[in-house]
């Protein structure tokens, strides 16, 4: 093989899907300035992306631009401080839930260590909790 066929192949693209180097950082990277993707949009508001996707053809989330995405197509981008204003709005900032305390909090106020309040919570002394999803998680979490 010649040194020119040699330089040929190895400029040769690979397909985005072989590429090690295409992460979500670096695509996270390429977005302009101000701007956020669906996933980064709806983990700022709490939600899950087919919430956002719903909540974008019911057209409660703000209007999106399109931009070519690297590598080939295009992609929606949202302007990040209308996201902020959309999680404001919702109180997706609000956690735990207004009149309630995480586990620390209610193992502080009860005057136990937190591995004494799971064991008093194991054993049922602890009937008030509430489970509920944590913005910006996917885990939900007992509110007491």
């Amino acid at each position: 093989m010649s040194q020119h066929q040699s330089e040929a192949t190895s400029q040769t693209p690979e397909a985005p899907s072989q590429r090690s180097d295409v992460t979500d950082q670096s695509a996270a990277a390429s977005l302009p300035a101000g701007f956020v993707d669906r996933y980064e949009a709806a983990r700022m508001c709490g939600i899950g992306s087919k919430t956002w996707y719903q909540w974008e053809l019911a057209g409660r989330v703000p209007p999106a631009t399109w931009i070519p995405w690297p590598g080939g197509g295009r992609a929606k981008v949202y302007p990040a401080d209308q996201v902020e204003r959309l999680r404001q709005t919702i109180g997706a900032d609000a956690f735990p839930p207004v009149g309630f305390v995480e586990r620390q909090e209610a193992a502080r106020l009860c005057g136990v260590d937190l591995e004494a309040f799971r064991y008093l919570e194991k054993q049922g002394r602890f009937a008030g909790a509430r489970l509920v999803k944590k913005p910006g998680d996917r885990a939900r979490v007992n509110v007491y």
